[in-house]
């Protein structure tokens, strides 16, 4: 394990716990940890894990912006849930059935060592980041599908650091789902 391994390591897990309670600095941890984590994707040549981790700092930005205009609907403190738009659902669905078999074929063409495991961690957490910053509760789940392939892509390609992230990430959806139901109100 790597210095940039344990950084994304110890700024990931800072992050999820922010996330669990809907703190926004949260996203500021969010560039930290996917910056250091794209560096050890593109040096282990998992392409679309690196993209993806590009993705999540361009959506951290996002969310920093979305996250301020549902904080002023709630107040400080208070988790603010979104019910979904009318397209999240289709949208998101093109993306995993139909991004996901191209986004495969093109990394199978390259030399990426494992092109299902990770053509299913972007397609699933590009979904999964983009419904986290309008504050999707059902974001939860798509983070456990999204993370259970990360932690074996991961781990199959001794990353270590990163697998042992994602494993802790797994393990937060539930505690995150549980405290943004029980915490959780509704906006706008």
């Amino acid at each position: 394990m790597n210095y940039l391994e344990i950084f994304s390591l110890v700024t990931g897990v800072v992050f999820i716990i922010m996330q669990i309670f809907q703190h926004k600095w949260m996203w500021y941890f969010q560039i930290a940890t996917s910056t250091a984590a794209m560096i050890v994707a593109i040096d282990g040549r998992i392409w679309a894990f690196a993209i993806l981790n590009l993705y999540f700092v361009a959506m951290a930005i996002l969310g920093i912006f979305r996250w301020r205009e549902a904080e002023r609907q709630v107040g400080r403190g208070t988790i603010h849930i979104a019910r979904f738009s009318r397209k999240a659902i289709p949208i998101s669905a093109s993306v995993v059935f139909i991004g996901g078999p191209i986004v495969y074929f093109i990394l199978a063409g390259t030399n990426d060592p494992a092109p299902f495991l990770d053509a299913a961690t972007l397609v699933l957490s590009l979904v999964g980041s983009y419904w986290l910053t309008r504050s999707y509760l059902a974001q939860w789940f798509v983070w456990f599908v999204a993370d259970s392939f990360a932690v074996i892509l991961n781990f199959s390609q001794d990353k270590i650091g990163i697998g042992i992230l994602y494993s802790i990430y797994i393990l937060s959806t539930v505690i995150g789902y549980i405290n943004w139901r029980k915490n959780g109100e509704y906006v706008q």
